[in-house]
């Protein structure tokens, strides 16, 4: 009861995070609707808003929508979100929720949006999986960690382009490990500290040109 609990709890946080993300996307939408004055006030910064969708996830079984906004002529903000329910079968099964916030810089072009960009993200993420004879669920805190990447968006036509990105990054998962049935024992607890490649995208894109609104 109390395992199934602090499951409801979990999923009502989840919940909860991701009404404040479209909460967050719905007025930055509205900010950047309005004339973004450009530093030497020479006129209003081209906006727009884009949401992506990466096909990497997806082949792992992932959910994931990445709304991104115009803050400043060159810099974006973007929050991907996945989302993993499955049960794959009574003994494998990937939950998981996770964010993924990113703030990018663009370097040439016309526009922030289209071209080369680097950036700076951070990773947050609840799981709880089930392979073979163990069970691993966070404890404590989500899974935490920080990196940069380095990508580049193609416009494919008017609305829809693609947008390819690495990542490295240091990810830090606090865990419990239990047998594998049900109400199964606690095994061990563990830190891990992962550095290396911590996003990988190939993304479709639908642009929303707001300059003209």
């Amino acid at each position: 009861l109390l395992a199934s609990s602090a499951a409801s709890d979990v999923y009502k946080r989840q919940r909860l995070i991701l009404l404040l993300v479209m909460a967050v996307t719905a007025f930055s939408v509205a900010g950047v609707n309005r004339a973004v004055a450009l530093p030497d006030g020479s006129g209003d910064a081209p906006r727009y808003f884009s949401i992506s969708t990466n096909l990497v996830p997806w082949a792992g079984m992932h959910v994931n929508l990445a709304p991104e906004v115009l803050v400043s002529r060159h810099l974006t903000v973007q929050v991907p979100v996945l989302w993993c329910p499955w049960n794959i079968s009574s003994r494998r099964s990937v939950k998981s929720f996770a964010l993924q916030p990113e703030c990018r810089r663009w370097f040439g072009g016309k526009a922030a949006g289209y071209g080369h960009f680097v950036g700076i993200h951070a990773s947050v993420a609840w799981f709880n999986l089930r392979n073979g004879d163990n069970r691993y669920q966070w404890v404590g805190r989500p899974l935490l960690g920080i990196g940069a990447s380095y990508g580049y968006a193609l416009q494919l036509c008017e609305r829809f382009g693609m947008e390819f990105t690495l990542g490295l990054g240091w990810v830090n998962m606090r865990y419990n490990r239990y047998y594998n049935i049900p109400d199964g024992a606690l095994i061990d607890r563990s830190v891990t500290n992962y550095f290396g490649i911590d996003r990988i995208g190939v993304s479709l894109r639908y642009v929303i040109d707001l300059k003209s609104r």
